[in-house]
């Protein structure tokens, strides 16, 4: 059984979601490349400020064994090895995937 304030915190996070899918939505309409813009910020961004922005908003759907396997990995290697370096232009080009830099695994 799910608990009243569940399903409120719920409610309030898709409505919260609807409403910035709105704005999206409307920026898009007039002409604005949202994608862009976040391509442009990650542009200006450290690979430390882009793993702090990942552990903040990509790992809601994580399980806790792998957002700690996540942890250790950035505090380990990525930010004593790389977290200084800025991120390249481009990197994250919106208009065109493909071109996108991708592991050589």
């Amino acid at each position: 059984m799910v608990a009243a304030h569940s399903v409120v915190v719920l409610e309030m996070a898709v409505e919260q979601a609807r409403q910035e899918a709105a704005k999206i939505l409307a920026k898009a309409e007039l002409g604005h490349d949202v994608a862009l813009d976040r391509a442009r910020e990650r542009a200006e961004m450290t690979i430390a400020e882009l793993c702090d922005e990942y552990l903040r908003e990509g790992v809601d759907h994580k399980k806790s064994s792998t957002l700690d396997s996540d942890n250790s990995r950035i505090e380990c290697h990525i930010r004593p090895l790389l977290g200084g370096m800025r991120i390249p232009v481009g990197h994250f080009e919106s208009d065109n995937p493909s071109r996108a830099k991708t592991a050589n695994c």
